[in-house]
Order: C-alpha cells, then structure tokens, then sequence
C-alpha cells in the first residue's frame, strides 16, 4: 500500500493512502446502481470493476447501466470469479438478494482475492444461528487472507440493530428492549419485489413460498442483545404476509386489492424463560406512515425512547450505508464482523482514505 503524510493542525502526522479505495460493485438491480452512483460521487475511491449475472446487462458499459450521463469505461463482467481473478482490487460490494450457501460460493472469489466484502444480503447481517456451517466456512476464509465480512443495510443493518444499540449506551441496567420499525418495499426495486412475492394471491404465494413467510430479520435482536455482553437462550419467530387493502400502483409495479403486498414479523428473544427484547418490523407497499423509521423503547435505569425517521426515503440510504461502511470494514479485524463490532458509523463526506487506520 502506498502512502504519504498529512500535517495536522496539531503537529502531528497521519498516514493517509495515496491510491484510491478500489472496489468493485456486484449485482447491478435498483439497489446496485444507486450504489455505483453514490461511489462516483465520494473522493478516494474508484470503480474499477463491475459483475452482473444478467445477460440482458452482461457486456454492457457500466455507465450506461446505472444511468450515468457518460460512459466509464467499465464493461460489467458476467462472473463474478474471473472478475476478482482478473482485478486488484480492496473491497467487493455486493448488492444480491441470495441465501447464504448460494452467497458463500459468491463471495468466496472476493475473500480469496484477499478483498474485504460488504453485502446487502440480510442473511448475512447476523448468521451464527441460523447457518452456522457457510457463516464458519466464511469467517475462515476470511481470516486466512486477512480481510473482513459485514452484511449490513438500512433493514437490516442500521435501523433495527445499530440504532437501538447505540440507545441502550446510557443504560445503568436493561429489563426489556422493544423495537417497532416501517419500511416501505417499493424503493427497493424489482427482484426484491420478486423475491417477496408482491402482487401474488395468497393461495400462489403458498404455492411458490409454502405456507410458511419466509423473512430473514430475526437477526437485529440477537445482535443488539449480544452487544450487551448477553446472549439469547430461545427465539420465537412470528411471520404473515400483508395484503393490499385496494388496488395500489406505483411506477411500474402494480398490486391488486387482496393480493400480496409486504410482510410483518414479530421476533421475541428470551433469558432463561423471560421475554428481554420484542421486534415488530413491517415492511409493506405505499403505506400512508413515513416511509422508513424505528422506535426503540428501553425499560431500564433509565427508561429511554427514541424515534429516528429516514424522511423521504427512496432507497439511497441503503447504498449510502454501505458506501459509509468502506472504511469502518477496511479497519476491521479479519473474519465475520457484525455492526456492533466496528467504529461507530457516519456519513463519509471527506476523502475516504483518510478514515483508514
């Protein structure tokens, strides 16, 4: 690595990396573009490589499938192997809606090119329980080339994890956390509506999910409990599927009344037989409640509540999140890192090199 010094006002020195953060986006739906268009907007870090499995975006300049004013010179690749084979390159970000034994073969080629990875994948913002085989496979394949994993986002990520983390920070003692938090689906684009089965019957929704809704947020909870030292002995999960109270049409997606049109998911986590933390998160199409926000309510010593609202929220926090996080995973010990085990996140609105250690 390359570098130079910087004087502060201080007298002291920093050093700060010459060349820019090479990264290299993977997964170019509605939330990899708005990524790719937020890195071109920050100093010190570069695209120089771009993957997509599509065909229908394979082969294609980057620029043009992101809807930037000009080509980048950037042909997206179709595999996402021979890209880290072929690219030096610091961090793959990866914007894929996928399992985690499928993302485990995904990001593999990334962690064994000795890149960090930060993914979107909600599998992946807390997996130890819910597959500990891939999560282990993963955090020794990233320790043994000395690089970290992060799976963060707005939901899961920032709103039900982080930010009720940092609320309990003033808490002499903690009896009960409760975390409600509203997400609207539309900004997240087509496969995620997709992936939900927005717009389908609840008889085709059985039939191509099972009867059983499938939604991975159980994870925040386990995470915010095990910042405080603790850890949850027993889980209870309760999923169902939200139907469209009348027609709804927003851009190019349409939902009929009576269909498909989100998802609630209540998650209870217990110690030794007593209910500590409660999460309620809703993620449903248009509704008329502000678009993304969390309350947390702690009973403790002291009592604390707090509401964070994302106002106008059209799916770029999510890609700023990550982009935020570049730096903060770059700093990060080797292996499997959750939100709660890296410095506390922030907007990056200087040159992103010199956030790093």
């Amino acid at each position: 690595m390359s570098s130079q010094h910087k004087n502060l006002s201080d007298g002291s020195e920093t050093r700060v990396r010459s060349a820019p953060i090479r990264v290299v986006p993977v997964g170019l739906g509605e939330m990899g573009r708005k990524l790719c268009l937020t890195l071109l907007e920050k100093e010190g870090v570069e695209i120089v490589a771009a993957c997509d499995k599509d065909p229908a975006i394979a082969g294609k300049d980057l620029g043009e499938v992101i809807g930037s004013p000009e080509k980048l010179g950037i042909i997206v690749e179709k595999s996402v192997a021979e890209v880290f084979k072929s690219v030096a390159a610091d961090v793959g970000l990866f914007c894929t809606v996928t399992g985690l034994d499928e993302l485990y073969s995904m990001v593999l080629p990334a962690l064994e090119a000795g890149c960090d990875v930060i993914s979107t994948s909600e599998v992946l913002s807390y997996p130890f329980r819910k597959d500990p085989e891939h999560t282990m496979k993963l955090d020794a394949a990233a320790r043994k080339h000395g690089v970290s994993i992060l799976g963060s986002g707005i939901y899961p990520g920032f709103l039900p994890d982080a930010v009720p983390i940092i609320a309990t920070a003033g808490c002499r003692d903690i009896e009960h956390i409760d975390i409600k938090a509203f997400g609207d689906v539309y900004p997240y684009g087509p496969t995620v509506w997709k992936g939900m089965g927005l717009g389908l019957t609840v008889e085709e929704y059985e039939r191509q999910f099972g009867r059983e809704v499938d939604i991975e947020f159980t994870e925040p909870p386990e995470q915010v409990i095990a910042a405080t030292g603790l850890h949850l002995d027993e889980i209870r999960e309760n999923n169902q599927w939200l139907v469209a109270p009348h027609d709804i049409k927003v851009g190019d997606l349409e939902v009929k009344k009576g269909t498909v049109s989100g998802f609630s998911q209540t998650t209870t986590g217990f110690i030794d037989g007593r209910e500590v933390i409660r999460q309620n998160i809703v993620g449903d199409l248009c509704s008329e409640l502000p678009p993304f926000w969390v309350e947390v309510s702690i009973k403790g010593k002291p009592d604390v509540k707090l509401r964070l609202d994302l106002v106008h929220e059209d799916g770029w926090s999510t890609s700023a999140l990550l982009v935020n996080m570049i730096p903060r995973v770059m700093n990060a010990p080797p292996g499997f890192v959750a939100m709660k085990d890296l410095q506390l996140p922030s907007a990056v609105l200087g040159d992103m090199r010199e956030l790093l250690a």
